[in-house]
């Protein structure tokens, strides 16, 4: 051990595609000042692929492509045929860049010139586009959607199902669909939740992610709005099998609750999660681990800081990466790796990495590799230990 930092051997950072100014693979027009970027990133879960997103600066941001690369810097595939014509635009009206274990699907959120959202489904081995699931939302409707690791099961959180004049109210909740499925309810957030005032509004419940297992979902739920900004609003985080187990994930309500992380809420199975809360108004902001089944909590970082502090867990269980300011005096976690087997932090060779502007993918299953962009190149970091 070096301080408080593991050994790695073999460490490093390979540069899998750069920008000189040109990108080899979408060449720029002959005489032009601007250039291209890269900026999404997304790691297949075995390890074996990549997926990432370039963009057109000459066309105000709004022209972008995107591409699956092999883990080793070769086989670069242009899979923008997952923007189909009939999409607004590839710079801004699509996301949720999502890609299954085995690297043979790619998906994101699309957003269509018939004023609706649907979840695209990109197969490499044919090139095919097409929905993932039998459903549409309209834009302002549809935050986000968290996939499990074979890319058979969709959590794609809140949905309006419309009035149901047996039970006079509308039909809301949190939803998940199989592949090529219709949705599914697994919370109505009228029925099964604890309420004063707002008891079927969909404004106060938030998606935050699901077990990579397809067994569990995690979501934030306001139970009591007593105003903007109301140092005692009660808001939580709850977790929910799909068969409809829902629980409360510890005995605490707080002033605010986050909105959860695409790269991992929890790790493989749902047994553990992570939770990022302010209890009131004004105290600080506070990263926890918990035990599913327990409720008990232990605390991974704390900021006074207002600013996000980003945070997920590994498949695996044994590793927390955090980004952003610590404490109270302007301290940051530069890619923070957290051992939480040894309880010390893993080096991530964060210190090599730009400091800004950039993305960072998932980590692969493995707890090996991750893959960063910013603006002039894609890198590969192996953490082998």
């Amino acid at each position: 051990l070096v301080g408080s930092e593991m050994c790695i051997r073999d460490r490093t950072i390979t540069t899998l595609l750069d920008d000189d100014g040109t990108i080899a693979f979408w060449p720029l027009p002959t005489g032009t000042t601007l250039w291209r970027e890269f900026s999404r990133v997304a790691a297949s879960g075995d390890g074996s692929k990549v997926v990432f997103q370039v963009c057109d600066h000459n066309s105000g941001g709004e022209g972008c492509r995107l591409y699956l690369l092999g883990a080793d810097g070769t086989g670069i595939v242009d899979i923008s045929a997952i923007f189909t014509p009939d999409l607004v635009n590839t710079g801004w009206s699509w996301g949720n860049l999502r890609i299954s274990d085995d690297g043979s699907k790619v998906f994101i959120k699309a957003q269509l010139n018939d004023g609706r959202s649907y979840i695209h489904r990109y197969v490499v081995s044919t090139g095919e586009t097409t929905s993932a699931v039998n459903h549409w939302w309209y834009p302002s409707a549809f935050d986000w959607f968290a996939i499990d690791d074979d890319a058979s099961r969709f959590f794609v959180g809140k949905v309006d199902q419309g009035w149901d004049p047996n039970l006079g109210r509308n039909i809301r909740g949190m939803y998940y669909a199989n592949h090529d499925s219709t949705i599914v309810q697994y919370v109505d957030i009228y029925a099964d939740l604890p309420c004063n005032g707002s008891c079927n509004n969909l404004n106060m419940a938030d998606q935050l992610g699901g077990s990579a297992d397809g067994n569990r979902a995690f979501f934030a739920w306001m139970s009591d709005y007593l105003g903007n900004s109301h140092p005692d609003n009660r808001s939580a985080q709850w977790v929910s099998t799909i068969g409809g187990d829902v629980t409360k994930l510890t005995t605490d309500d707080h002033y605010w609750v986050w909105e959860g992380d695409w790269r991992g809420v929890s790790n493989h199975s749902g047994s553990a999660a992570l939770y990022q809360y302010r209890h009131r108004s004004g105290d600080p902001k506070i990263t926890d681990l918990v035990n599913v089944a327990t409720g008990a909590s232990a605390e991974m970082t704390w900021t006074t800081d207002l600013n996000p502090v980003e945070a997920f867990i590994t498949r695996s269980g044994h590793y927390v990466m955090i980004s952003g300011k610590k404490g109270d005096a302007g301290q940051q976690h530069y890619l923070t790796m957290k051992d939480l087997q040894w309880d010390r932090n893993r080096d991530t060779w964060s210190y090599h990495l730009p400091p800004f502007g950039r993305e960072i993918s998932n980590i692969t299953n493995d707890d090996r590799r991750f893959f960063v962009t910013n603006r002039y190149d894609l890198q590969r970091v192996d953490m082998a230990v």
